[in-house]
């Protein structure tokens, strides 16, 4: 049985929840290997896809690192400028005659507590933001291509698993484009096509290829057994 939570969260995912067993069905109609059954292979794809979902630092959709870095810096410059300006004598005096406005000793003020802590934690966070933005890398052209080749790998050496429980027989890929396609690269663009709509990349075979070399070690399983036929 598959985790009640975690089938939650996949459903909650836009692109694993519209894989339907009818859509699926549809992306692998006349496929070259007998399907098993639909409900439980497509989940045991969506499982494998939730597996193998990127963390946000992998997605290539995501901005470019240096506009990021850019936006924690002013983030952090904005920051600073309400620092000053909370430092004004005249304003600096009125938040603390606010502060004190019930007449109890300097100091002794809980308003008064939580504006120097909160002053504090200003300062700090702008510090803060700056240290996070020089940890960034301004990636190298050419990331988001290398960043998508990725991800393809990762979701393949993901998908190999439920490839062999549900047609028993050992995935293969030649790093060369062939004249006839296989079963398993054809199974995997299929698959990507019915739940991300993407086109083949040029380079499908050598990925594919390479997803087979190291597969994913998945910790727990993600969809249910295959039903005995």
């Amino acid at each position: 049985m598959m985790d009640a939570g975690v089938e939650r969260h996949i459903e909650s995912i836009p692109h694993l929840a519209k894989l339907t067993p009818e859509v699926l069905g549809r992306a692998l109609d006349g496929f070259v290997l007998p399907l098993p059954d639909l409900v439980w292979l497509t989940q045991a794809v969506r499982g494998a896809l939730y597996a193998a979902r990127p963390s946000d630092a992998e997605r290539p959709d995501r901005q470019p690192n240096r506009k990021t870095r850019d936006e924690l810096n002013r983030i952090a410059m904005r920051l600073a400028v309400l620092w000053q300006d909370m430092a004004d004598p005249d304003v600096e005096s009125a938040i603390l005659d606010f502060a004190h406005r019930n007449g109890e000793p300097f100091g002794s003020s809980e308003d008064y507590r939580l504006l120097q802590e909160a002053q504090t934690r200003l300062e700090w966070l702008g510090v803060f933001l700056r240290r996070a933005g020089m940890t960034l890398d301004v990636q190298r052209r050419g990331w988001v291509l290398r960043a998508e080749k990725d991800l393809h790998i990762l979701r393949a050496r993901a998908l190999v698993h439920v490839y062999r429980e549900a047609f028993g027989v050992e995935p293969s890929a030649h790093s060369r484009p062939t004249k006839f396609p296989l079963p398993w690269p054809d199974f995997y663009q299929r698959v990507m096509g019915a739940a991300f709509g993407q086109p083949r990349p040029r380079d499908l075979m050598p990925m594919l290829a390479e997803a087979l070399s190291d597969t994913l070690t998945i910790e727990g399983k993600f969809w249910p057994d295959k039903p005995c036929d």
